[in-house]
């Protein structure tokens, strides 16, 4: 049984209606001029054209051509607005401006001038379609069956065009001669593509385009319901990290880019300009081989043939027409995605260039001499060129147009080999009536036979095979030479898969150094030490596994040499300069002889234990080129007159140290060491390499990048095997420490951690301690999913920072995805270029099943959201924020993959903020009080605001506790109970809200502050280490973590605020009020901040103040 979806089908039959324009005017129109009808409205008939039969030809050939020129510029007009405005909108405005041509061209009564400009402007929107609906069905399409549903657009096509055919000899035969007759045929196709634009409305644009606009969620959205699949699904994860891996490369952003600077990337970029002229190329050859032309004047051709009558050739070029749909269909469900799309190509081109061939003879000797047999096999062969026609490139030039081009580039390349077609099929279109004139028509099949033949060997040798290719791996295939295009592959292995990935994340932007500098600065709980003890690194000849973490301590060291000859450089570098001035004339006579030297010495010994292929030709070049230094202080051509060097340059080497030091890259420290050590030289010429590439796009360098990065790898390995963990030389550390900068460089933040990782791990002895103690044990793996509600909150983005600090996957739930943008596009935007941190839309919390599906798969819930609106009306309030706890519990109890579940509580549940009380706090502790003032009778004032937030908390926490006990459910369930909650804030919006307590008084608006004059406080990062503890540790389970720090008022926060900025003005002290005399037992939760975040006690309110206060002045100077 086929798993049939109905949306999947529904889409590629509406966006497929786009290709009936164009198929019904090569059938339905190009017929209709042909009715007795038209041609007297219109002054076509012969009678009216005896002393000038080249007259006649160029009229009927204008009106036929000039629908043709408006789809030439309708595809140009598509270049431009495609990206701009989306797929399906540019769809839509397309399908208008053709069905107002129409509609003017209906009812333009035999005004000739009239008519053309009718033809001009639908043609408008014609040629826009050509463009956009191939392109929209090419993005929606998995790589195996996009030949088929690309190929659905021709289907379409060539359906209406037999159908064309079909309703002129049905109007011809039934209905008289009159402007009704011919205007009923030109009306006809507005019924379906009307149905389908009226459809269009319930679809959505492509995954690949709202990708590329950062709308990374509603592109996952749109995949899932087109597999009719979820994220779970491996093989949809799989598709849109393929998909998102392209659009985020930086060179992909077309934001703000000008369409001239892509043109001037396609003149230079080798393999855009490959791609392109490829696609130019097929153009060509498609229009200038007969097609179109043969298709538009077929009803001719067949009386040319020998068919005799009107309707006799109207029915039989509806059978051409039949016969093209027929093989068009066997092309697409068949022979596209099992024979490929060079077998096909080059099978339809031979065919027609045979039966070109046969009919040029046929019109030269047979045509009037009455043999019947020949003319049959003039008929027959008509068909055999429709059946070429359609397996060939008929649809193949639809096909490779939408699929070999990168998301930079696509759009411009398709819009404007589109804009060649339909120019080439205008000038075909116009010329072909006097081709049969000055040529005769036997002249006109001899061209075509020659441009079919031409076509055949260039095409032959030029054209990839595409079958089942990624489209963000198309640019694997035209690597090489463009001659040898027919026998370039890609491995689809599993280990091809993976090197492709590797690759991609290669290219990825490099990423704001702060944010690495975040990540590494939080020593409690940013990562677990320990070893990545392998990784996967790509090399040409295919996957090496490297091992470059050794934390052995056996042998001796054995690198001394290195560190004299370091020791010695360094005594001798003040003197260097003078004299490596007075030495250059001198030895630049010899660098050839020591490049050739050094070429067979060490690299060769490097390259053949890594496994690296041979260089090519064109790497030699880049090797052996003498390339100006860009200080200008010494000569091109030159080499190190003190045999200081770790090993003799390359002539280009000179260039790329010159490079790496004039761009400051690294500050000179490291010179000592890059010179001096084979490794750390190549880790700096590495640096170099990816600097000319990434940011002065000279991309010959991308390949010695990757060399360089391999001998990195190897000196590495080499080195770590030979030395102890207790005796590393800084050679070795140096390397690491440049293979992370690379990693770093290059955007790979995970590859960048291992290195750094690795590093500490073999530079400081295993009895020491590093930033963070192993972590503790837990049943909880890294890399499982946890679900955080009300992600954009201010504790619940910092629990999320923290779980995936410790390598844990992050779900949030969010009410409004415009407004948390913010999330993955600058707090975890890292994360979420990686897949690990996701956002889910949950609009209400508490309906029922709110939850259902994005609870799926993940292994802790932190409910944090809640309602916040303090309004004063319980009804408001308290149900919504119960059956918001309930109702997640309840999801939680059917998805058997959920371990624990920790609930954002607060202090308020506890006790009233009353100064007057004394309480102690125990774990039956609830603010009974809280509850009686909120359900107190009407009326609602801004009076008992508070206290019905309050006991919205207080109920909902109970409600958790009391399923705990009544469901006994397989997994954990905690509390947190914080009490007034300051510190970092990661976003400015967590500024923006009144309750930003410092925020308040930086401003010197004490507003409702003055109702709390004390407090207790807690830090933020407490909290969320808390909840993270909560959800980790298996002894914990039942329990209600009270989180308080200090007890202290206003005044105490001012007055640290003031000692940490003396130069700025702050508010008053406000009146002194009696701190709140609440106590209760924090061992407990103590005991989880020294256990899984290795600090002791609470953090102080200076440690608070300080961080909260950076940030406001920050963001507010």
């Amino acid at each position: 049984m086929f798993d049939i979806n109905p949306y999947y089908v529904f889409t590629i039959l509406v966006i497929a209606s786009g290709s009936i324009p164009k198929g019904y005017d090569e059938g339905g129109f190009s017929a209709s001029v042909g009715l007795n009808s038209f041609k007297n409205d219109y002054g076509l008939a012969a009678s009216l054209w005896k002393n000038d039969p080249s007259g006649l030809a160029d009229r009927k050939a204008n009106i036929s051509s000039f629908g043709v020129l408006g789809a030439a510029f309708g595809s140009l007009i598509a270049l431009a607005l495609t990206d701009r405005l989306g797929r399906l909108r540019c769809w839509q405005l397309f399908v208008v401006l053709w069905a107002s041509g129409i509609f003017m061209q209906v009812f333009s009564s035999g005004i000739v001038g009239f008519m053309l400009f009718a033809r001009i402007w639908g043609g408008l929107g014609s040629g826009g379609l050509t463009v956009v609906a191939p392109l929209y069905l090419s993005e929606i399409a998995p790589a195996k069956t996009r030949g088929m549903i690309v190929s659905m657009y021709m289907v379409l096509l060539l359906t209406f065009l037999s159908i064309g055919f079909f309703i002129n000899y049905a109007v011809n035969a039934t209905m008289p001669v009159g402007a009704a007759q011919y205007r009923l045929v030109q009306a006809i196709p507005l019924i379906p593509v009307g149905i389908a634009f009226i459809c269009s409305f319930f679809l959505s644009d492509t995954p690949r385009w709202l990708a590329s606009k950062d709308r990374g969620q509603e592109a996952l959205a749109v995949l899932e319901r087109l597999r009719h699949s979820d994220k779970s699904d491996p093989a949809l994860s799989l598709e849109y990290e393929e998909i998102q891996q392209q659009i985020q490369l930086r060179e992909q952003n077309l934001d703000g880019v000008p369409i001239w600077t892509i043109f001037k990337e396609i003149a230079t970029i080798s393999t855009y300009r490959k791609r392109f002229l490829l696609g130019a190329a097929m153009q060509t050859v498609a229009q200038w081989s007969g097609g179109n032309g043969i298709t538009y004047y077929i009803p001719e051709i067949f009386t040319y043939a020998g068919v005799v009558g009107t309707n006799t050739s109207l029915i039989t070029s509806g059978a051409y027409g039949i016969v093209k749909l027929v093989f068009t269909l066997v092309f697409t469900w068949g022979l596209v995605d099992v024979f490929g799309r060079r077998r096909c190509m080059l099978t339809g081109l031979g065919l027609q260039c045979i039966t070109h061939i046969y009919m040029s003879i046929y019109m030269s000797i047979f045509a009037d001499s009455g043999n019947k047999s020949a003319s049959d096999a003039a008929i027959a062969s008509v068909f055999i060129y429709a059946v070429g026609w359609s397996i060939g490139l008929c649809t193949v030039q639809y096909l490779y147009g939408t699929e070999i081009y990168p998301t930079r580039i696509r759009s411009v390349c398709y819009a404007t080999n589109m804009a060649l077609h339909w120019f080439f099929q205008f000038a075909v279109v116009r010329v072909t009536p006097n081709m049969f004139v000055s040529l005769d028509v036997w002249g006109a099949y001899i061209f075509w036979a020659i441009v079919c033949a031409v076509g055949f060997v260039l095409l032959g040798i030029w054209a990839p095979e595409t079958k089942g290719i990624p489209m963000e791996r198309m640019e694997e295939l035209f690597d090489g030479p463009w001659w040898m295009g027919w026998r370039a592959k890609v491995d689809l292995s599993e280990v091809g898969v993976e090197n492709h990935a590797r690759n991609e994340k290669e290219k990825l932007a490099q990423k704001e150094m702060e944010k690495l500098h975040h990540l590494l600065a939080t020593p409690s709980a940013c990562f677990n030490f320990a070893i990545y003890q392998k990784y996967l690194m790509m090399a040409s000849s295919g996957l090496g596994i490297i091992q470059f973490i050794n934390t052995s301590r056996q042998g001796e060291a054995t690198l001394a040499e290195d560190q004299r000859r370091a020791n010695s450089h360094a005594a001798r570098i003040a003197h260097a300069k003078t004299r490596r001035l007075r030495t250059i004339e001198y030895q630049a006579s010899k660098a050839r002889e020591a490049l050739k030297a050094t070429q067979s010495g060490e690299d060769r010994s490097i390259i053949a234990t890594s496994g690296v292929q041979a260089i090519p030709g064109d790497m030699i070049a880049i090797e052996q080129s003498i390339l100006p230094s860009p200080m200008s202080l010494l000569a091109s051509d030159r080499k190190d007159p003190f045999d200081s060097f770790g090993r003799a340059f390359k002539p280009v080497e000179h260039f790329l140290l010159d490079h790496w030091k004039y761009v400051n890259l690294m500050t000179g420290e490291w010179v000592r060491l890059a010179l001096t050590n084979v490794g750390t030289q190549s880790g700096v010429f590495l640096a170099a390499c990816r600097h000319l590439v990434e940011q002065q796009q000279q991309h010959k360098y991308s390949q010695l990048a990757t060399q360089y990065k391999l001998y990195c790898i190897q000196a590495l390995q080499n080195a770590i095997s030979s030395e102890v963990s207790s005796m590393i030389s800084d050679g070795t550390v140096g390397i690491g420490l440049l293979m992370a900068y690379d990693e770093l460089w290059i955007g790979d933040i995970s590859m960048t951690r291992c290195h750094l990782e690795g590093l500490l791990q073999i530079y400081i002895p295993s009895n020491q301690p590093l930033f963070a103690m192993a972590e503790p044990e837990t049943n909880i793996p890294r890399g499982s999913w946890v679900l955080v509600t009300g992600a954009n909150g201010f504790v619940a983005s910092h629990v999320a920072q923290q779980f995936l600090q410790r390598g844990y996957k992050v779900r949030g739930t969010i009410r409004d995805l415009e407004k948390s943008s913010w999330l993955i596009q600058d707090v975890f935007k890292s994360y979420a270029d990686t897949g690990d941190f996701e956002l889910v839309v949950v609009p209400d919390l508490a309906v029922a099943g709110a939850f259902d599906a994005v609870i799926k798969g993940v292994s802790i819930i932190v409910h944090a959201a809640s309602i916040v609106n303090f309004s004063p009306d319980p009804n408001e309030v308290i149900p919504q924020t119960v059956s918001g706890a309930t109702s997640i519990l309840d999801a939680a109890l059917k998805e058997p993959s959920v371990k624990a579940f920790v609930y954002t509580g607060s202090i308020a549940a506890s006790v009233l903020y009353d100064p007057e009380k004394s309480v102690h706090v125990e774990r039956d502790t609830w603010n009974e009080a809280a509850v009686q003032f909120a359900w107190a009778p009407p009326p609602y004032d801004s009076s008992r605001s508070m206290h019905v937030y309050q006991a919205s908390k207080t109920e909902a926490e109970k409600a958790v506790f009391k399923f705990l006990a009544e469901k006994n459910p397989n997994f954990s369930i905690n509390s947190v109970d914080p009490s007034t909650i300051m510190g970092e804030a990661l976003n400015k919006k967590h500024l923006e809200t009144p309750y930003s307590y410092l925020k308040v008084l930086y401003d010197g608006n004490v507003g409702f502050l003055a109702g709390i004059p004390s407090i207790i406080h807690i830090d933020v990062k407490d909290v969320a280490l808390l909840h993270v503890a909560a959800a980790l540790d298996p002894e914990v389970n039942g329990a209600r973590l009270q989180a308080w720090g200090d007890n202290c008022n206003w005044n105490d926060v001012l007055a640290i605020a003031r000692r940490l900025y003396p130069q700025r003005k702050f508010m008053d002290d406000l009146p002194v009020h009696p701190r709140l005399a609440v106590t209760t037992d924090f061992s407990q939760p103590l005991a989880l901040l020294k256990k899984w975040g290795h600090q002791d006690g609470w953090k102080s309110l200076e440690e608070t103040v300080a961080d909260n206060m950076k940030n406001i002045v920050e963001w507010y100077p």
